[in-house]
């Protein structure tokens, strides 16, 4: 199988119906607009690092690391928007056949494959989140985890991939776009702290327009937002060897250790030296 999407990535795994990369961009050989391309095998995207807006079919889609994208294969599309700055992101490229099988072994995926096939579908899942940390964490040489974990994260992406709020399609383009502009200033902030006044500033209305609007185009309020965007964010980081929690959680805008230990319980399900102690990190497990 030629899996070769026509851009540059380090592959993780390669299979016959399925594989995993590594995409990295540091924003210098690029400009708004860029990337004419036409996957040629159905692809998701998970963000990792950074954010941009990704033009199909004249919508335009905010790919961050807790927006989880799915991309039809010969589905043409246009980058714009923070293209210029760093990015990085896992990819999964997947052939009909490799959708079909993985569909039919996910609960809950029975209208995924026709779904998939023929429009673009972006959605939040913490399950995926746990199975996209536990690849990334999986130990590089070990083909049986690498290849057992991009499974489970497949599985996940198509099991949770049809379950986008139908608030997130009522918006219109004009409140998508303020919506946006607002996230843009979120993802280039988040680690600082932050007030609805100031991103909706940025997003050019007041701060009772703007949170009205963000859970209407998004699904959730911006606080919320803020700290899941966070909180993923600390995922990657605790994979790193020698990462301290504490530190962690200043680095990320957290008031103190035990603020940010309360929030990783409460949205994840169990505390951040539980998950650094095999339940999803460093061993390559997952949920």
């Amino acid at each position: 199988m030629n899996w070769d999407p026509g851009y540059a990535v380090r592959w993780r795994y390669a299979g016959r119906t399925l594989a995993a990369a590594d995409w990295s961009c540091d924003g210098r050989l690029t400009s708004p607009g860029y990337g004419e391309e036409t996957p040629a095998h159905l692809e998701l995207n998970l963000q990792c690092q950074g954010w941009h807006v990704r033009s199909v079919r004249r919508r335009d889609y905010f790919v961050d690391p807790l927006h989880h994208c799915v991309w039809p294969r010969g589905e043409g599309y246009r980058l714009n928007r923070n293209v210029g700055h760093a990015q990085a992101a896992t990819l999964l490229f997947l052939t009909r056949e490799g959708l079909e099988t993985i569909a039919a072994d996910a609960a809950g995926a029975t209208r995924a494959a026709s779904i998939l096939l023929h429009r673009p579908v972006l959605f939040r899942s913490d399950r995926v989140t746990f199975a996209h940390a536990a690849l990334r964490a999986a130990p590089g040489e070990d083909t049986l985890a690498l290849q057992d974990c991009v499974l489970a994260l497949a599985r996940a992406v198509i099991a949770d991939a049809c379950g986008t709020p139908a608030a997130a399609r009522a918006a219109s383009p004009h409140e998508i776009a303020v919506v946006h502009r607002g996230m843009e200033y979120i993802g280039a902030q988040f680690r600082q702290a932050l007030s609805v006044e100031d991103i909706a500033r940025a997003a050019g209305v007041s701060a009772s327009r703007y949170s009205t609007l963000f859970p209407k185009v998004v699904g959730l309020a911006v606080w919320r937002y803020v700290l899941q965007l966070r909180l993923r964010a600390a995922l990657d980081a605790m994979a790193e060897p020698g990462a301290s929690l504490s530190a962690v959680a200043l680095e990320l805008g957290f008031s103190s250790h035990s603020h940010f230990t309360q929030a990783f319980r409460r949205h994840f399900g169990r505390s951040p030296s539980a998950w650094l102690g095999g339940c999803g990190g460093r061993d390559g497990g997952t949920i």
